[in-house]
Order: C-alpha cells, then sequence, then structure tokens
C-alpha cells in the first residue's frame, strides 16, 4: 500500500518507510528568510514529516543541508573546544 500525504496530514501517523518530497520551498538556513515565527514553523512542519518513519526515511535536499550545516557546526565547536583546552 503507498499512502501519498502531505506533512500537515500526516501528524499522528506512522509509516515503515517515508519518502520526503522536494516541495519544502522554505530553507529554514537561508539568511535572507527574517520571519522567525514562519522558520520555526516550517522546521516544526519539516520535524513532524521526519518523525512519520518508523524504519526507513528517505530525506530530501533540505534536510541533508540542515545535516550538513548541524554537522559543519559541531566540527567547529568541537575544534574551537580542544584548541581552549590545548591552552
Amino acid at each position: 500500500t503507498v499512502t501519498l500525504a502531505t506533512a500537515h496530514r500526516s501528524k499522528g501517523l506512522e509509516w515503515d518507510f517515508v519518502s520526503l518530497y522536494e516541495d519544502f520551498s522554505f530553507d529554514p538556513l537561508d539568511p535572507d528568510n527574517k520571519d522567525p515565527k514562519q522558520r520555526d514553523d516550517e522546521l516544526n512542519l519539516l520535524y513532524v514529516a521526519c518523525t512519520r518513519a518508523k524504519s526507513i526515511l528517505a530525506v530530501n535536499a533540505i534536510v541533508l543541508t540542515i545535516m550538513e550545516h548541524c554537522v559543519d557546526a559541531r566540527k567547529k565547536a568541537e575544534a574551537k573546544h580542544a584548541a581552549s583546552c590545548r591552552g
């Protein structure tokens, strides 16, 4: 069975496999996006979509970008911490 649903309609539901499509038009990491409420709403919606998967989540470009951003930020923070520990 294949179910096609929007992120809004998927709240409270779960599937073994979820594939996110490239229809999230708002990039929460874009510095030109000045509206924090819209950013938070879109991030929440993306979170809802991602957490519908019980086993497998096929991510889209926005999720990959956010993940890369978080990994880069973590590496920078770890390097800064290591440098401060060395004196």
